[in-house]
């Protein structure tokens, strides 16, 4: 055996994972064959899978036409464990978050605009694609992030989606300060933030449990 065959980590044949077979019913625990990566995919040993609200929209049917039978699950932290033949920006040991959205065709005018979430034939993580809420995943190396160390654990997960969405507002508001700030953490140190963010004669609101302070 050589060093690099060595190195690889060990992948069984099956794996545990929740299964949604109908929206409206139950998750079932069941043993499912671990995937194999496509070309351009990555297989992802995961480490933790946070709960958002889409995926209880998607478990609830409120989502139509979901992936059926389907893993949910789209905050997904995990070490890429195999890798497909064109794959070239992830390597084996690589820690990746797994958002939402899962592909795109990266050829029509939405993609080539950098709107990809417009994408006509986009597929979603633990929507129209299996999730994270398994022992193993597989998901496109494009719309795999790398993670830095302080992120590599549970506490990463949720900026796979509740955190992209709040740095991808912050990106497109441009560098202009603003008329008004509002807050919904209940988190102190986020005041003076929202303060050096506003422009002169501002408004900042503090919203949490339904009561407000400015």
């Amino acid at each position: 055996m050589s060093t690099e065959d060595a190195a690889r980590p060990v992948i069984p044949a099956t794996m545990q994972a929740m299964v949604l077979d109908k929206p409206g019913t139950p998750l079932r625990l069941m043993a499912l064959p671990v995937p194999m990566p496509g070309p351009q995919e990555v297989l992802v040993k995961i480490t933790a899978c946070g709960v958002c609200r889409t995926d209880l929209h998607v478990i609830d049917g409120e989502l139509p036409h979901p992936k059926l039978p389907l893993v949910p699950g789209h905050e997904i932290v995990g070490t890429v464990v195999r890798t497909g033949e064109q794959v070239g920006s992830r390597k084996i040991g690589d820690v990746v978050g797994i958002p939402w959205m899962g592909y795109t065709c990266g050829t029509f005018r939405y993609c080539r605009r950098q709107q990809e979430n417009l994408c006509e034939y986009a597929l979603f993580t633990g929507y129209t694609l299996d999730g994270g809420y398994a022992e193993y995943t597989v998901a496109y190396e494009k719309y795999c992030f790398p993670l830095a160390t302080q992120y590599a654990g549970p506490e990463g997960a949720p900026l796979l989606c509740a955190g992209l969405i709040g740095y991808r507002s912050y990106a497109m508001k441009g560098p202009e300060l603003l008329d008004a700030a509002i807050i919904f953490a209940p988190a102190g140190e986020l005041v003076p933030a929202a303060l050096q963010s506003v422009d002169k004669g501002p408004i900042a609101c503090c919203g949490r449990n339904g009561l407000s302070a400015v």
